[in-house]
């Protein structure tokens, strides 16, 4: 998702002259880093909504560019390799961690043929290890110790897409809006400060 008012940048200099250039991009830049940041948190919740995973694991996928006086863009990135089960505390359902268990949940998925692995050292849980949910990786559904392991994700791409597209959208539909309500306080800070 992307944010950018380069092209209005002219149109609004020239009908606020009364401000003059320097307080029109500290306007601008204010507009679009609150217009973003409520965008971003928008997306977020609504993932986390449909998926079904806490907040904080996405902050943590989500990388944000803000925007500054040269660039007046502001950038959301997000990191699309998907979360791990072994963050959404995975447990066995149906018999003993040891052979015995009909597979693995974490949230809202399930998988028949997973299995959870204790990591000692590596990064992860506080305790100096971590959790991950692997399956042997197949794709004839023969889940006999032959194949390698891969590690179970939740892949997020397309409704990550589809709650950036909207929120950027809806962003740029209110940022007039909020460009328009940090000039008034910055005429209205300014004839204070005339006083």
């Amino acid at each position: 998702m992307q944010l950018s008012i380069k092209h209005d940048m002219e149109r609004l200099q020239k009908e606020l002259n009364s401000l003059g250039k320097k307080a029109i991009k500290p306007a601008l830049n204010a507009a679009l880093n609150r217009e973003g940041n409520r965008a971003r948190t928008d997306s977020i919740r609504e993932v986390s909504k449909v998926q079904q995973i806490q907040q904080k694991l996405l902050k943590a996928k989500t990388k944000t560019l803000r925007s500054n006086f040269r660039t007046l863009t502001y950038r959301l990135d997000f990191d699309h390799r998907g979360i791990t089960w072994g963050s959404l505390s995975p447990r066995v359902i149906g018999g003993t961690k040891r052979g015995g268990g009909r597979g693995v949940r974490a949230g809202k998925h399930k998988h028949r043929h997973a299995f959870i692995r204790n990591v000692r050292g590596g990064r992860g849980n506080t305790g100096g290890g971590s959790t991950q949910v692997l399956v042997r990786d197949t794709e004839h559904h023969n889940y006999d110790g032959r194949y390698p392991l891969r590690v179970l994700r939740v892949r997020l791409r397309k409704t990550v897409k589809i709650a950036f597209e909207k929120r950027s959208k809806e962003a740029r539909r209110l940022l007039l809006k909020q460009l328009e309500r940090e000039l008034e306080f910055r005429v209205k800070r300014e004839v204070e400060r005339a006083k």
